[in-house]
C-alpha cells in the first residue's frame, strides 16, 4: 500500500512495472489498476505543466523500472514508435478517466 506518488507531485519521470500491481486512483475513485509490464506516470511526461495528473499506490509487492523523461525523449528519437505507443495509451487512459466523471 507504499503510495508511489500524488495527484498534483511535479513529475520527471514514468515507470514500468516489471512485476506486481499498482493502482491508480483520484480521491476516492479507483481510475485503473497497472499490472506487469504496463506503465504508469507517462501523462505528466507529455504535459504542461509537468504535474501527476492521480495518485498511484502499490497493491502488492512490485518491482518498477523508472525512466526519466529526457530518457524518454531520446528513446523517442531513436524508436519513435514507442513514443506513439506511450501516446495511445494515454489517449485511451484521458477517455476511460472522462468516463468516470
Amino acid at each position: 500500500w507504499e503510495i508511489l506518488f500524488h495527484k498534483w507531485d511535479e513529475s520527471s519521470s514514468m515507470y514500468i512495472v516489471t512485476s506486481g500491481k499498482l493502482e491508480v486512483f483520484d480521491g476516492e475513485k479507483i481510475l485503473w489498476v497497472v499490472k506487469t509490464w504496463e506503465f504508469v506516470g507517462e501523462m505528466s511526461i507529455f504535459t504542461e505543466p509537468k504535474l501527476r495528473s492521480a495518485s498511484v499506490k502499490a497493491l502488492e509487492d512490485s518491482n518498477l523500472v523508472v525512466l526519466l523523461a529526457f530518457s524518454v525523449e531520446q528513446l523517442g528519437k531513436t524508436h519513435p514508435e514507442i513514443l506513439t505507443q506511450i501516446r495511445e495509451v494515454i489517449e485511451q487512459r484521458n477517455k476511460k478517466n472522462q468516463s468516470l466523471t
